[in-house]
């Protein structure tokens, strides 16, 4: 058994807290893998490489809570715009970034969709796919580690 502050784990509560991990683990996993099949049928879509310039920042602030205390952070998401077969298109981007990492007049590169122009794939977003499916496997592998050693 082990004992904490008072309160003694038994099996029971370990074995508990083994399930509640793996069935969070797998759920954050499958959110992972399906939004790595939603990027990959995109990649596989937007072939088509173009360079886009950055008209405009939308800013917004999003709130955090960090150590029980709440904090605000703005980011940035960069509309750009694009030609393709002789016509302009814009788009608002979805990966953003802290204040000041992109500027009006950069040029990035993307991928569209040569069969509908709109359709865009941002070549950052594969990291956060990768991150969502690698992340939970570690988590549920260093906590489970943690109960294990609490058994013994």
């Amino acid at each position: 058994m082990y004992r904490r502050s008072g309160r003694q784990l038994n099996s029971r509560d370990i074995l508990l807290a083994r399930v509640l991990i793996t069935v969070v683990c797998v759920i954050l996993t499958s959110v992972g893998i399906a939004w790595a099949i939603k990027t990959k049928s995109t990649m596989d879509r937007a072939s088509e490489p173009v360079k886009a310039q950055i008209v405009e920042l939308d800013r917004v602030t999003e709130t955090e809570r960090i150590d029980g205390r709440y904090r605000e952070r703005t980011v940035e998401y960069p509309i750009v715009e694009y030609e393709f077969n002789g016509e302009t298109y814009s788009k608002r981007l979805s990966i953003g970034r802290n204040v000041g990492a992109y500027y009006k007049g950069e040029t990035l590169d993307i991928n569209i969709n040569p069969d509908d122009p709109r359709e865009v794939y941002e070549p950052g977003s594969v990291v956060f796919v990768i991150l969502f499916i690698v992340l939970p496997i570690f988590v549920w592998a260093f906590i489970n580690g943690i109960l294990s050693a609490m058994t013994h």
